[in-house]
């Protein structure tokens, strides 16, 4: 981040170069939780599917 002092104002402004790590560490931690949720969902699939053989609804089915 860079200071820059005009006529009347004193404010941030944010290079490139930052904006491009943010955005990329934003993306490695999204991709993170994606994969993490994708593991989520299949463990709740198949908690789901053995509590369903266990009471016998798969042979309704």
């Amino acid at each position: 981040m860079n200071i820059v002092k005009n006529d009347r104002k004193l404010a941030l402004k944010v290079d490139s170069y930052a904006m491009a790590l943010g955005y990329q560490e934003m993306g490695e931690l999204n991709l993170r939780i994606s994969m993490e949720m994708d593991h989520l969902e299949w463990e709740a699939h198949r908690i789901i599917e053995g509590l369903l053989k266990r009471v016998n609804v798969m042979d309704v089915y």
